[in-house]
């Protein structure tokens, strides 16, 4: 969003490889509390291989190198719009997780979806403060934690919101593919005929 201090893109089939790439270079510590179990590279492969990017949505915030720093997974059922978020190590902390949340929720609400939910283990302390911040009623139990969000219905404004945002996240890729050709040139420069 403009107003974020980070560029959110919606990914497409074409970006399965890089979600893919993201979600394996996380921690065995990160997997288990992205996915709320120990989940190996065959798993990962399987659980990318599955995903509907016709009828879910994943987006990600891209580095200057345009590898992912952090993606959500918005799994879209009748009324309910279930999220699961992964940030790499070196960028959390930094508002890429809210960022993502922000702009899922909006997503969310203008397909419809009138319950946004989100489940992780109780331990995943940033997605709770998250999920508190944004108000969601969540239940726990001694290892997980369920939240919740009643979505209201689309409005002008959530519908302009999304359409900036989306026009925005055209600009940065653009530029962000410049600022790689322009690396590259130089790279190239420097090392002399």
């Amino acid at each position: 969003m403009p107003g974020s201090r980070h560029t959110v893109h919606r990914l497409g089939e074409s970006d399965r490889t890089a979600f893919y790439e993201h979600l394996r270079t996380l921690s065995a510590e990160d997997r288990r509390l992205r996915f709320g179990q120990a989940i190996n590279d065959w798993a990962l492969e399987a659980y990318i291989d599955d995903i509907d990017f016709a009828a879910d949505a994943v987006f990600a915030v891209l580095d200057d190198d345009l590898s992912i720093a952090g993606a959500a997974h918005l799994a879209l059922r009748r009324d309910i719009a279930e999220l699961g978020i992964s940030v790499a190590a070196d960028r959390r902390g930094r508002g890429v997780a809210s960022a993502l949340f922000d702009r899922v929720v909006v997503f969310a609400q203008n397909r419809g979806r009138t319950t946004f939910f989100m489940h992780c283990l109780i331990e995943n302390r940033q997605m709770l403060r998250i999920a508190q911040r944004a108000g969601m009623r969540v239940a726990s139990d001694a290892t997980e934690a369920d939240a919740c969000l009643s979505l209201p219905a689309p409005t002008p404004l959530s519908l302009i919101d999304e359409a900036i945002a989306d026009q925005y996240s055209l600009y940065d890729y653009g530029a962000k593919q410049l600022l790689q050709v322009l690396r590259a040139g130089m790279r190239r420069t420097d090392a002399g005929p």
